[in-house]
C-alpha cells in the first residue's frame, strides 16, 4: 500500500525491527529511493520475488549507477 500501511506481514516486520532493533526505524520505498538519488545512484528498481516465497516480502530494491560505478 502506498500508505506505508501494508501489506500486512511487512508492516508487522516492520513493526517488530522498531521495537526490538536499538534505534530501528521504517523508510518507505519512496524515501528509499530518495536517499540513493541523493546518494549518487542513478535509478532503483524493485525486483519481485516469486509467488509463496513469503507472504508481504516486497522484493529486493536494487540501486544502478551509483558513487562506485563511476570510480
Amino acid at each position: 500500500m502506498g500508505d506505508g500501511s501494508g501489506p500486512r506481514a511487512a508492516a508487522l516486520t516492520s513493526l517488530r525491527m522498531m521495537l526490538t532493533a536499538v534505534g530501528g526505524r521504517d523508510y518507505s520505498r519512496a524515501a528509499y529511493e530518495r536517499m540513493l538519488s541523493r546518494a549518487g545512484f542513478a535509478s532503483a528498481e524493485r525486483v519481485p520475488v516469486a509467488s509463496g516465497v513469503a507472504a508481504g516480502v516486497n522484493g529486493p530494491l536494487v540501486a544502478r549507477g551509483g558513487p562506485a560505478a563511476n570510480a
